[in-house]
């Protein structure tokens, strides 16, 4: 095919045109400096057929710079920019329809120190295998006197949950970043005409962008370019550990990703009986939790392991059973329940499993463990008083308070994260809560089985808890919403990993 600068040349020399209308001119100005000049350019065709359009800018006959540009009616219209010569003092052009030998054809002659626009527009009808065809196309040429340039304008629409309000950050061409909010508007402005990549970045990793990221716009000269991104932002659930059932018959515990398919194992020796109870350690980094490993169903024991399964220790090693272990807000101790001294007390030792202490000093059973978030109490069930109920002592052990009073048990109280509620678990098969201060009690759940073991979410947005079919669900803190993420396992236990 031939280039542009050639076809610029034969236009020049006088090619057969099918009309060349009159277009109003103005002589050049000799004394004008030659400074080049940006200009932009379109071609749009309708109709039948495609249309190529070639156009050449001249000083005294002879071509200096062309351009050309082919477009076809099922596309939008095409574009782009390039340079006039500022020795320049006319331009031509000229479109060709396709089976049409003949070519429309314009010429103008202009002032360089004006701004200059240029329309050429044509239609021709011909016949294409006994078919009659009409094709239309019009080309548009814009310079502007100086350095051209154009605005772009980026909007950002953010759906979903869990939505940043911080927002994100946009840049053009790889500068520095602009704050835009989540649903709003930022203008660059005075770019250069031409093509620029705009990227958004600050996405939190809940959020997605639909479509190309950066995406490429192309700034017209003095006018503004839009472009949107359309983020969206999923629900994040956090990561759960949980005992699983699993085959040939031992209970191992597995992590996920709550609301996600798949679940990874952490335990996995086929010898052990029971592996389960997990408790994340406040940094995410290790899990406590319980294994009879070195006594088969005889003996359960603390041990604590690595995020990822590895490196599991023993922290402790007496008679009785050593059960629920709960972190300690800072990370130091870890209370839990123990059978060593003849009946079920609340302990604490540090994270070693050094200096263990006995807090709850009771004949009845006490036992469930869980730490207040600012590390200054501890709730339990105890059947002191007769059936099980929840109780909160400060974490010397000292100051026991009865917190509810009913006649059906309650057990495995789970404090919200921010320290105003107790979940626990009702005899009637429940899942209720209340305030810290054993008032406001309300029920959440009522199904048919039993529903057991209220774990909150970090963020306290939801409370993940198990049902009679040994599956882990959540729910709102209201009780609604309430979603299976595991299915057909034996699931129990969950414990979130704090953020």
């Amino acid at each position: 095919m031939q280039s542009s600068l050639v076809l610029g040349a034969a236009l020049l020399a006088g090619c057969s045109d099918r009309k060349t209308p009159t277009a109003p001119s103005a002589p050049p100005l000799a004394a004008t400096a030659a400074v080049d000049h940006s200009y932009t350019w379109t071609v749009k065709c309708s109709g039948d057929g495609p249309s190529d359009a070639v156009w050449v800018w001249a000083a005294a006959g002879a071509a200096l710079a062309s351009g050309r540009g082919t477009c076809y009616p099922s596309s939008s219209p095409i574009s782009g920019s390039g340079v006039r010569p500022g020795a320049a003092d006319s331009l031509r052009a000229c479109i060709w329809q396709f089976n049409n030998a003949r070519a429309t054809c314009q010429s103008w002659t202009f002032d360089a120190a004006s701004a200059f626009k240029a329309q050429l527009k044509s239609t021709s009808t011909y016949y294409f295998f006994g078919s009659k065809l009409t094709a239309t196309a019009t080309l548009n040429i814009a310079e502007l006197i100086g350095s051209p340039t154009g605005d772009v304008q980026v909007t950002a629409s953010t759906t979903g949950a869990q939505i940043d309000p911080d927002g994100y950050a946009v840049a053009i061409d790889g500068g520095a970043g602009q704050p835009l909010a989540v649903n709003g508007t930022v203008t660059f402005s005075q770019l250069s005409v031409g093509d620029h990549s705009v990227a958004l970045s600050g996405l939190a990793a809940n959020c997605t962008v639909s479509g190309p990221n950066p995406v490429t716009v192309t700034v017209p000269s003095g006018a503004t370019v839009q472009t949107a991104f359309q983020i969206t932002c999923a629900q994040v659930l956090g990561v759960i550990a949980f005992e699983r059932w699993s085959n040939p018959g031992a209970m191992e515990i597995y992590v996920m990703n709550a609301g996600e398919s798949g679940a990874t194992r952490l335990t996995n020796d086929w010898n052990d009986f029971f592996n389960g109870l997990p408790a994340w350690s406040p940094d995410g980094a290790k899990i406590a939790f319980v294994s009879d490993r070195d006594g088969y169903n005889d003996n359960y024991e603390i041990y604590v392991m690595n995020a990822d399964g590895s490196s599991v220790t023993r922290l402790t090693n007496s008679p009785g059973y050593d059960l629920v272990p709960a972190w300690s807000p800072d990370g130091k101790r870890i209370a839990f329940e123990s059978s060593r001294d003849g009946n079920h007390e609340i302990y604490v030792m540090n994270a070693d499993g050094s200096n263990a202490v006995n807090l709850s000093q009771n004949a009845a059973s006490d036992g469930g463990p869980a730490w207040s978030p600012d590390g200054t109490r501890i709730a339990f069930a105890t059947d002191r008083d007769g059936n099980s109920e929840i109780y909160i002592m400060k974490a010397d052990g000292s100051g026991v308070t009865r917190l509810t009073r009913d006649q059906a048990g309650e057990g495995h109280p789970a404090w919200s994260p921010d320290g105003a509620k107790i979940a626990f678990e009702r005899d009637d098969g429940s899942i209720y809560v209340m305030n810290a201060d054993g008032s406001g009690v309300t029920r959440l759940t009522r199904s048919r089985g039993s529903d057991t073991s209220p774990a909150w979410s970090p963020d306290g947005t939801k409370i993940a808890f198990v049902t009679a079919n040994y599956e882990i669900y959540v729910m709102n803190p209201d009780g609604s919403g309430q979603t299976s993420i595991t299915n057909g396992g034996f699931d129990a236990y969950p414990a979130w990993r704090p953020r």
